[in-house]
């Protein structure tokens, strides 16, 4: 049975196909071995849009960060700022608006470009050109571990009248975040390997379980405290107190502002 081809449109500037054909045309290049690689406008397409959505994402994420951490520092009485969970807040805000520093460093990069991005051609450059890219996948470490630490001991305040449960949620606490923190580290040593040797070795399971494991414990977080807060709700109201200062926006509101801050690893 031979094989079918796609006919090739007849050239037309004004033609659908025509268009659509030269969008998509395919070309071989040199690799850095000596072989013919083959390239697609649509790859390097998607790579441009890739580091334009990076730097856009950085870009927002280090404006919206910074504008809260002065916001917080403004607004926040001195005596609260003394808090543990205000100091980790604070600190995780800082590490997140440094590492957004740090991969719009990346991705505005020289070695960006489509030689290095699909062929590797970046022996030029010396190891100490990662950098910036070590030190972003580093600091996401700190990231993880800040945010789960402050929601240990935000789920101990809402607890703060159940000693044995607010005991028996800060163990589970402390040993997710110990896990948490040892497949990110793991994670990232395997990453920084790759990065610089360009190891054939990456444990993408451990990736997809590390980044399951944290929404699965902010989601569990935030349940708590949801449920804490309908209940309260629920007795002062069956108390005859006044909650008109709760209401379904409050609530989510709430939870918004929980959940805003998600590191980008």
């Amino acid at each position: 049975m031979s094989a079918t081809t796609t006919p090739i449109p007849t050239p037309d500037p004004n033609s659908r196909l025509w268009n659509i054909y030269v969008d998509n045309q395919a070309f071989n290049v040199t690799g850095v071995d000596g072989t013919p690689t083959t390239l697609t406008f649509a790859e390097i397409n998607a790579q441009i849009y890739e580091v334009g959505a990076e730097q856009a994402c950085a870009g927002f994420a280090l404006g919206f960060v910074s504008m809260l951490f002065i916001v917080l520092l403004l607004i926040t009485p001195a005596a609260k700022m003394r808090k543990p969970i205000f100091l980790l807040n604070m600190a995780c805000l800082f590490c997140v608006a440094f590492r957004e520093i740090l991969i719009m460093i990346v991705e505005c990069a020289s070695y960006q470009g489509v030689g290095q991005y699909f062929l590797n051609a970046d022996a030029q450059y010396p190891l100490s050109t990662w950098s910036a890219n070590i030190m972003s996948a580093i600091v996401g470490i700190f990231i993880y571990a800040l945010i789960m630490i402050s929601l240990v001991l935000q789920v101990r305040v809402v607890f703060a009248a159940e000693p044995r449960t607010r005991w028996l949620f800060t163990l589970i606490g402390s040993v997710a975040v110990i896990v948490e923190t040892a497949f990110t580290t793991t994670w990232v040593a395997y990453w920084i390997r790759y990065e610089l040797y360009y190891s054939a070795f990456l444990p993408f399971w451990l990736y997809k379980t590390f980044r399951i494991f944290f929404c699965a414990f902010v989601g569990v977080a935030s349940l708590i405290f949801l449920y804490k807060l309908g209940f309260t709700i629920y007795r002062r109201r069956k108390m005859g107190m006044n909650i008109n200062q709760f209401g379904p926006l409050q609530i989510i509101f709430v939870m918004f502002c929980q959940c805003l801050i998600v590191p980008r690893t």
